[in-house]
C-alpha cells in the first residue's frame, strides 16, 4: 500500500523551510511508481512545490535521489531544489521546488536506445 498525504504532517514539513506558509491546493502527479508524488500550492510565500511521499524503507534510496538531485542543482541543471526531507515513524515527506514540464523518466522511457544511451552516460559523467 502506498503512502496518503497527510495534510498536518505535510504542512508541519513545509512549514520547516516556509514557516509561515499555509495549503491553498494539493494533487496527486502521475508517475511517481515507488513513492507518490503531489503539486502542492502554497501561500506566504506563493509558491509551488512538489511533495514526495515514501515509506520507511525507501528512505536510504531517497536520500540517495535527493543527494543526486543536489549535485545536479549545483551544476545549474534544471532539476527541482530540495528544501528537506524528514522521515517520521512509517512515511517520510520530502519538500522540493516544482518544476512543469517533462521528467528526465519520461524522456528516458519515450526515447530511443541511443537517447537512452546519451542519457545515462552523460549522467555518469556528471556524477
Amino acid at each position: 500500500m502506498k503512502p496518503h498525504f497527510r495534510f498536518n504532517r505535510v504542512l508541519q514539513e513545509i512549514r520547516q523551510t516556509f514557516p509561515r506558509a499555509k495549503i491553498t491546493a494539493h494533487t496527486k502527479l502521475f508517475g511517481g511508481l515507488v513513492s507518490p508524488t503531489y503539486k502542492v500550492v502554497i501561500s506566504q510565500p506563493l509558491r509551488t512545490l512538489a511533495v514526495k511521499i515514501y515509506k520507511a524503507k525507501n528512505a536510504v534510496l531517497i536520500r540517495k535521489n535527493n543527494a543526486i538531485l543536489t549535485a545536479l542543482h549545483k551544476k545549474r541543471f534544471p532539476v527541482p531544489f530540495v528544501y528537506s526531507n524528514r522521515l517520521f515513524a512509517k512515511n517520510g515527506v520530502v519538500v522540493m521546488d516544482f518544476i512543469p514540464g517533462r521528467t528526465a523518466a519520461d524522456v528516458y522511457e519515450r526515447g530511443s536506445s541511443q537517447v537512452r544511451l546519451k542519457l545515462l552516460q552523460n549522467t555518469g559523467k556528471l556524477l
